[in-house]
């Protein structure tokens, strides 16, 4: 999931407290390997980036940006706060229990500010079209890199 809580505890080696630093399960690989010294094959973990510095607490920066993958042809991209949904993707609209409804994005996408809105209400795309399309470019530029 997104948005889901991540905890490290390494008593004497983690300071307690928090951060808000973007992390992903797929990084744990590449940051262990490099806490024991471990090195992975070549062309191993090549979507994952070593994160060890943000998962030790030495800072508060994990990773740039996270492509994010859900049902059927949804894609999202998060950088910093915000969240872009490419056009046609399915996006969750409410949540009532372990239920929510769905709801397929325009063909203009949408464009959430997780810090301020982390329930992805309000799509402010039309308030920054320029954010959008760099971020729907970048993303294009990632799955380009995959083919």
């Amino acid at each position: 999931g997104t948005r889901m809580p991540f905890i490290t505890c390494w008593p004497g080696k983690i300071n307690p407290g928090t951060s808000k630093a973007i992390v992903s399960q797929m990084d744990l690989a590449p940051s262990l390997a490099a806490l024991t010294g471990a090195k992975p094959l070549p062309n191993s973990f090549t979507d994952a980036e070593n994160i060890l510095s943000a998962l030790l607490g030495r800072q508060d920066k994990g990773r740039e940006e996270l492509v994010i993958h859900g049902m059927g042809q949804n894609l999202t991209l998060r950088k910093g706060n915000y969240k872009y949904f490419v056009p046609g993707s399915i996006q969750r609209t409410a949540m009532s229990g372990n239920h929510g409804t769905h709801e397929k994005v325009g063909p203009e996408g949408a464009l959430y500010d997780l810090e301020k809105d982390p329930g992805e209400k309000e799509n402010i795309i039309a308030r920054h079209p320029e954010l959008a399309r760099e971020m729907a470019a970048r993303l294009e530029e990632l799955r380009a890199k995959k083919n």
